[in-house]
């Protein structure tokens, strides 16, 4: 089976800083009801039962919210191979060219949440509680202080076969195409 598998993604909740994964089948479900949402079917606010104990889950505000109110944020994620592109901010030290990227998880959700922009979806997007990202300035903006950084999208290369032999396509196992293609995007970009 060469063909390519479809996208899957993983749902968890956030616990302070660490990542809580929801079962496959409250997973399932979440992922049904997401891309229902999505496509601009069913309810317009959808609230998602997520166990016996009342928690539910907000797709709206991507929120699961306990029964007692306590709210905490929900991380779609994608666990494919494939990313459309790579987003960093400039760097919070005065003076420094470095740019800062964002995590795994910050990118998938920033690439979902700008391809719905630009389907006519929000302008802006929240990455955690302090954090937001505004699409058409392509602005990083913390909530509490006020600072503002600039946003990049970097699109990633294609994904390419890469042969080690002269007239045969003889492809490269994918650890090494992996790595030959990280490379050739690094002196791509001069880096």
């Amino acid at each position: 089976d060469d063909a390519p598998k479809p996208q899957q993604y993983q749902w968890y909740w956030q616990c302070w800083d660490e990542k809580v994964e929801y079962p496959a089948d409250v997973r399932d479900r979440l992922e049904k009801a997401y891309t229902e949402f999505k496509a601009g079917r069913g309810p317009t606010y959808p609230i998602i039962s997520i166990g016996d104990d009342g928690d539910t889950v907000s797709l709206k505000a991507m929120q699961q919210i306990s029964k007692t109110g306590i709210k905490r944020n929900v991380v779609r994620e994608t666990t494919g191979p494939d990313r459309a592109a790579v987003w960093y901010y400039g760097s919070p030290k005065r003076c420094a060219g470095d740019e800062v990227p964002f995590d795994e998880g910050e990118c998938d959700r920033l690439e979902e949440a700008f391809a719905a922009f630009q389907d006519g979806g929000a302008a802006t997007v929240n990455i955690d509680e302090d954090r937001e990202v505004s699409f058409p300035r392509m602005r990083l903006r913390h909530m509490k202080t006020g600072v503002r950084r600039a946003v990049v999208r970097e699109a990633l290369p294609e994904k390419y076969e890469w042969s080690c032999t002269k007239g045969e396509r003889t492809p490269y196992g994918a650890d090494v195409r992996d790595r030959l293609e990280g490379a050739y995007f690094e002196m791509s970009r001069g880096r």
